[in-house]
Parts: structure tokens; sequence; C-alpha cells
């Protein structure tokens, strides 16, 4: 019988995307010191999985030289993007409930279906019929079929049967 494992709560993104800002400040000055690039912020960013504004904060709190009207240029920026995705988001939300324009014209339609749903496996349509949308003429139940050219009894079709396949 085998042995059942316990499940691993392991998480598939690093550790130090996980750390809260007391856990990245203590973290934030090893990364320092060995921090070889040229945009301290923009690596701490992407080394810690911040935004601009963090980091820039998290920096200035660690002794780093930052100035303040790299923050507040900072701060501007992420409002500005906060609100172009809120009006991107309110946009999409109403292009969304407006009803399609020139459905209409897309609709297929046949003489006895107004509206085609879909086809069978075989091909035959189904959807709405005219009478359950509600389009009625009166001409269309005032006219008779016209009468057929001749009584037809069926003798003609057993008779071609007959021929068909005699009898033993």
């Amino acid at each position: 019988m085998k042995k059942s494992r316990k499940k691993s709560n392991k998480s598939n993104c690093p550790r130090r995307w996980r750390m809260n800002r007391q856990r990245r400040l203590q973290a934030a000055p090893a990364w320092i010191s060995t921090y070889v690039g040229k945009d301290i912020a923009r690596g701490y960013q992407r080394w810690f999985h911040t935004d601009r504004v963090c980091a820039l904060v998290e920096l200035k709190a660690c002794g780093v030289p930052i100035p303040e009207d790299q923050i507040k240029i900072a701060r501007q920026d992420q409002k500005r993007l906060q609100e172009e995705r809120a009006r991107s988001r309110r946009a999409k939300r109403k292009s969304a409930q407006q009803p399609l324009e020139g459905f209409v014209d897309q609709v297929e339609q046949t003489d006895y279906l107004a509206y085609i749903a879909g086809y069978t496996s075989w091909g035959i349509p189904y959807g709405i019929t005219w009478e359950e949308y509600g389009y009625e003429t009166e001409d269309f139940y005032d006219t008779e079929p016209p009468e057929p050219p001749y009584e037809d009894t069926g003798e003609d079709l057993i008779e071609a049967l007959h021929d068909m396949f005699p009898e033993p």
C-alpha cells in the first residue's frame, strides 16, 4: 500500500515578491550593496515586484538619495495611469451594454423562419417562425391552396408497385 504524500503548499512565485514592506526594508540593504545597474529604483521595482512610488519611498527610507520631485512625479504618473485604466474599464462596460448596431442586417431569415438560430447536423435550419414572432398578414390566411388538376386516389402508385414487385 502506497503512502500518500502531503500536498505541498509552496508558492510558485519568488519569496521576495511576497514580502511586505517591513520585510523588504530588512532585505533592501543587502540587495542595494549588490546592485550594479544604472536606475536603482527600476531595479528595486523589478526585484521586489513593487510599483514605482513604493520603490522610491522604500529606497529613500533605506538611505538612498532620492529627490522629492521624483517621488511627486511618480505619484502623478501613477494617478494618471489609474484614471486611464478606470476610464478604459468604464468605456468597455458601456460598449458591452449598448445594443449591437447593424445587427438586424445580419439576421438570417427564410419564408418560414423569421430568425434562424442555427442548423441541425443535416443542415436543416431551426429558429423562430413568423407566427411565433408575431408577424401575421390577413391575405396569407385568407387565400386557399389551389385545387389539384386531377383527383389522385393512389391507384396509379399501387399499380406501379405491383409492376415493380410481382407476387410469386
